[in-house]
């Protein structure tokens, strides 16, 4: 039975370079805390994806993004893959919605280790965009959404980590 669990909460960490170095810009996040046995995404998932995934994934195919559903370990595992799934399908929606193509969404995998009982976290579907490095003269928006991102996790986005 559904369950409020309050507002939808997101973490998200950038990296310049990838670790593979074949790659430009990187963020691995989680949108998590969805309702208990739901999957539909709350207000703060939908501007979070709206704000800062949709800008990089439109129009754009050297970005992707590769999402992955998950489910408390709470109830039965058959319908936690199932609703893993649909939490993960509805993102992939929204994306879409705003015109983000298909070939740019990979959806297909299912967190297998959730912590026992339930945990806000395990209520959610991580995420991780990659893309081609950024060329600043190349695309406006998303140097935009990258400087905002830089404000909100301090660091440059256009410039190399010093830490490999």
């Amino acid at each position: 039975m559904r369950r409020d669990t309050g507002s939808g909460k997101v973490n998200a960490d950038f990296f310049s370079n990838n670790p593979s170095e074949q790659l430009g810009p990187q963020i691995n996040g989680n949108l998590f805390n969805f309702d208990f046995d739901g999957d539909n995404l709350k207000l703060e998932h939908e501007y979070w994806l709206a704000r800062y995934a949709v800008p990089l994934l439109q129009g754009d195919s050297d970005f992707k993004i590769v999402l992955q559903g998950e489910a408390s370990s709470v109830g039965n595992a058959q319908y936690n893959d199932q609703l893993a799934k649909r939490r993960a399908l509805n993102v992939k929606s929204y994306l879409m919605f705003f015109d983000v193509q298909a070939n740019q969404i990979e959806d297909s995998s299912v967190k297998h280790d959730p912590k026992p009982g339930d945990n806000e976290h395990d209520r959610g579907v991580e995420f991780v965009i990659v893309g081609n490095q950024l060329d600043p003269k190349d695309n406006a928006v998303k140097v935009e959404v990258f400087e905002d991102l830089s404000l909100l996790w301090g660091i440059d986005p256009l410039r190399e980590r010093s830490d490999k």
